[in-house]
């Protein structure tokens, strides 16, 4: 029976990422938090896939392949729209060369910037997909997870956390910590984490509980406020996409949404299990969108706006998703896709 707890996270989750791109004047007092979503996401995803049956497992991860596929090349195009009122305006600065290309393909580095920079999370794991169902056919594929997951997480730290606070901006090392792909550096061990806490989900539970699981979350959110006021207050830049004890948030989100079941569903749990993804995909453009028109709004309005875009736009998203699930169940039904 679904627990639709998980769907009600990804709601949270998809907030949380809107919370990332879209600027208040009170964004650094919840940016700390909003660094776990997009590992959550990763290790829902992992947990949901794993399959001790390797064989049912494959065709789940193919389907994932094939529907990742269309998500990406959907949300590409549509990013391609405010690149070219950007180019038509900066025709020098938006440009598009073989290396960005190159970039695009093997290091999973978005083509359309700059509202569609988040995709790079699209891309991430279309390749932990395709890498999945490779070692799925090897008897190791266990054994890569155990290893890969403790040893990828480390290797981010260490390339995207400790060497910023040795190297100043003009070095080529600095130039190098973003070619540490987010494929590898976060997507594959945050998949690999949910997958193994599927695997084992008996003995894990037998030594971690509801309350251990709250306490976790308390003390890592906690530390990520204090790394970011850290590195704030010592001017390191942090090159990551997420702090140090950032995984340990989204593994105690993850923890105790299992520990605390819903068996029946309501509205918010249907928003995050329909919507969630499309929230992500949408809301960068609904806030250009809005960018545009911005000067025009009566005072009052852009006042409310400037306090509370986030909010706004996550709400918005919401109901272009769900124009977007009604188009798309339509042309199903007329066997259109």
């Amino acid at each position: 029976m679904r627990n639709h707890s998980f769907d009600i996270l990804k709601l949270f989750l998809a907030l949380l990422v809107v919370f990332i791109h879209i600027h208040v004047p009170w964004r650094d007092s919840i940016l700390p938090l909003t660094r776990c979503a997009v590992p959550c996401f990763f290790m829902i995803s992992g947990f949901f896939l794993y399959n001790m049956d390797k064989e049912k497992m494959r065709q789940r991860v193919g389907q994932g392949i094939r529907r990742m596929f269309n998500i990406t090349l959907f949300a590409t195009l549509l990013y391609m729209i405010p690149w070219i009122l950007h180019h038509m305006q900066s025709p020098d600065m938006y440009q598009i060369d073989f290396i960005d290309l190159v970039n695009f393909v093997f290091w999973g580095i978005p083509l359309f910037l700059p509202e569609g920079i988040h995709l790079w999370y699209l891309q991430a794991y279309l390749y932990v997909l395709i890498v999945v169902y490779v070692l799925l056919r090897k008897s190791y594929f266990n054994r890569v997870l155990i290893i890969a997951v403790p040893l990828l997480f480390t290797l981010h730290i260490l390339w995207k956390h400790i060497v910023p606070m040795f190297v100043t901006g003009d070095t080529l090392t600095f130039a190098l910590l973003g070619y540490f792909p987010a494929y590898l550096s976060i997507a594959f061990p945050a998949v690999g984490l949910g997958m193994l806490v599927r695997k084992y989900q008996t003995k894990i539970n037998c030594f971690f509980d509801n309350k251990s699981s709250w306490a976790l979350l308390f003390a890592s959110v906690i530390m990520c406020y204090l790394e970011f006021f850290l590195l704030k207050r010592s001017g390191i830049t942090n090159t990551g996409d997420i702090l140090v004890f950032t995984p340990l948030v989204a593994f105690a989100l993850m923890m105790i949404t299992q520990f605390t079941p819903m068996r029946k569903p309501n509205i918010m749990s249907e928003w995050g299990e329909k919507y969630s993804l499309y929230v992500y995909i949408c809301h960068p453009f609904i806030g250009f969108v809005i960018g545009l028109i911005r000067e025009d709004m009566p005072s009052l309005m852009g006042s409310v706006y400037h306090w509370f875009s986030p909010m706004i736009i996550f709400f918005i998203s919401i109901i272009i998703s769900m124009i977007i699930l009604s188009i798309q169940n339509y042309l199903n039904t007329r066997k259109v896709l």
